[in-house]
């Protein structure tokens, strides 16, 4: 994001387009994730670790690029942060776009649905005719759109083209969809969903800011937050039951999941037929609102265990940042004591000047 921001704020101040800029930090955040999805999709490397190591090459360019001055002066650049449309601010106005955009594109094309059967179950996923090598390309691609868009208007928002800029943020973009309902083990999440813990994740800074709690114990309360949602989301899933695509009896005749026997086919009356490759998947919800239930109790317990953490580090805060209260309430013979010792100086006698009368 900072790469991309910082691009977008070189490229205005170059030529004055805002055009040019946006398009600029597009194009380095598509360039960055064109690569990490060539070493996810095509090279099989664990995406964590092509991200993350993405993130230090990205944050050193930018500190390379700009020999870690930040660029000040920004000029009109700031409208697209700071401006208003009407009564409306920009920055609002594109995350309703943006939202409504990527909500039409994950439910209602078959993209989005490729995207949950490849981020559910990819064996299976290949199995069924997706090619996932071509829609974790498309995945990685339209994140880097965003995150382009994100950088100019992080840039836009704090006046200046700041190398540094996003350092923790990788933790925000993690805990606000798990929040929200989105499983870390892919496959379950709604961009609703992801929203809405965004906007839990801000209020909750808010109000800590508010109490008075430290960064340094906000981060803490995210990472406890990341930690109960996950293991949350992982309990939930132990046991789960799970659904035969096919099997074989005895006989050979081929029974689907919940069905009749039927007569075998073609390849079932080979005797070469190899029975290992019959699968299963994990049961899904059966119902939308099962589902949409279980997302809901997912982001409440977050959330009830986030303000609970919240409270009790605010409590903790509050009792510790009095220095003077602990130490003179609990030592009243102490205070006596000085003030006796105080009592018992020896007052200065006058000076003979000041006894002498007329």
């Amino acid at each position: 994001m900072a790469f991309a921001g910082v691009v977008a704020v070189m490229v205005y101040k170059s030529t004055g387009n805002m055009l040019l800029a946006l398009l600029g930090a597009i194009a380095i955040g598509v360039l960055c994730n064109l690569v990490n999805a060539f070493m996810v999709a095509t090279l099989r490397t664990p995406a964590f670790i092509v991200t993350l190591g993405m993130m230090l090459i990205a944050r050193g360019a930018v500190l390379e690029l700009t020999q870690g001055q930040n660029i000040l002066q920004l000029g009109d650049f700031i409208l697209i942060g700071q401006g208003n449309l009407g009564w409306l601010p920009i920055p609002v106005l594109i995350l309703i776009i943006v939202t409504i955009v990527v909500w039409y594109l994950m439910n209602q094309t078959r993209y989005g649905r490729a995207v949950y059967a490849v981020g559910g179950n990819e064996e299976a996923a290949r199995a069924a005719g997706i090619a996932v090598e071509r829609v974790k390309y498309q995945a990685f691609l339209v994140n880097g759109v965003l995150v382009g868009i994100a950088g100019a208007i992080f840039m836009s928002r704090v006046n200046a083209g700041l190398p540094n800029a996003g350092i923790g943020y990788e933790l925000q973009a993690i805990t606000a969809p798990i929040i929200g309902g989105t499983s870390f083990s892919g496959g379950v999440g709604t961009v609703m969903g992801t929203l809405a813990g965004a906007l839990i994740v801000g209020v909750l800074g808010n109000i800590m800011n508010l109490i008075g709690i430290g960064s340094y114990i906000q981060q803490i309360v995210m990472g406890s937050i990341i930690v109960v949602a996950v293991a949350y989301d992982v309990f939930s899933k132990r046991g789960k039951a799970k659904t035969t695509i096919l099997k074989s009896d005895a006989k050979g005749a081929t029974i689907a999941a919940g069905g009749r026997a039927s007569s075998p086919p073609q390849e079932a009356r080979n005797p070469q037929l190899d029975r290992t490759n019959l699968t299963t998947i994990p049961a899904t919800p059966k119902t939308h609102e099962e589902s949409t239930m279980k997302t809901l109790t997912r982001r409440i317990i977050a959330l009830g265990a986030a303000a609970v953490t919240a409270i009790s580090l605010a409590g903790c805060a509050v009792t510790t940042g009095n220095p003077t209260t602990g130490a003179t309430a609990a030592s009243p013979k102490r205070r006596m004591s000085t003030a006796s010792r105080t009592s018992r100086v020896r007052r200065p006698t006058p000076s003979p000047r000041g006894s002498r009368t007329r």
